[in-house]
């Protein structure tokens, strides 16, 4: 099982994730879209550091762990529809191979100031602060990449 490269929850009545999902730490891509998640997404990503897709939509969750800015191959970030998530975490350097993040639906106010720090963040979906989308300035003239 520790070899386990994608998993899918995708619409389950899971309500927690077990701690134990952290040692997976091959999987690459993890899908809870639809999940009855609810509350916080618990510290599991700890040991996960090759996790590059991580599907959050249409669950309800409130609050991002801390642990997701230890996602170093963190690609894309999917938190489309999550209607309770209100708040994104400070985010750190080290997502510096996040591509995308989509969080139309979501109730974000307001992202994280050095959010085209990222790196690799090409564009960004949703409807806050008036935006339905927007690019990053450094690069402008390509298209935004949309989750």
């Amino acid at each position: 099982m520790k070899f386990l490269k994608e998993l899918k929850f995708s619409g389950s009545r899971i309500k927690d994730i077990p701690s134990s999902i952290g040692s997976l730490t091959l999987l690459e891509n993890l899908d809870l879209s639809n999940c009855a998640l609810v509350g916080k997404l618990l510290d599991i990503f700890g040991d996960m550091g090759h996790l590059r897709n991580l599907d959050l939509c249409g669950t309800m969750i409130k609050e991002l762990s801390n642990s997701i800015v230890s996602l170093e191959s963190l690609e894309i970030l999917k938190l489309r529809d999550c209607t309770k998530l209100e708040k994104f975490p400070k985010m750190h350097e080290n997502m510096k191979c996040l591509k995308e993040l989509s969080l139309t639906g979501a109730r974000i106010k307001k992202l994280p100031n050095n959010i085209w720090g990222w790196g690799a963040l090409r564009g960004c979906s949703g409807d806050y602060g008036g935006y339905e989308t927007f690019e990053n300035p450094s690069l402008r003239g390509n298209s935004i990449t949309e989750v």
